[in-house]
């Protein structure tokens, strides 16, 4: 986990949704892998979630100082 260079590793299947100044960008990975996201300017804060295929869901939040 990276909250600098908006990359993540995830374990497992999921889905990713990158919720940005009220945007939102969804990423479906079918296997465990490492994902980045990519803006041309840094955002300032933002929350990731991310969902299993069981229904569990996660969230971690980033805002800088």
């Amino acid at each position: 986990l990276s909250y600098r260079t908006l990359r993540f590793r995830v374990s497992e299947p999921v889905l990713l949704t990158l919720v940005v100044g009220g945007r939102r960008y969804s990423r479906t990975l079918k296997s465990a892998a490492t994902t980045s996201f990519w803006f041309k300017r840094m955002p300032r804060s933002y929350r990731l979630i991310a969902a299993d295929a069981a229904g569990n869901v996660s969230a971690v939040g980033y805002r800088s100082r």
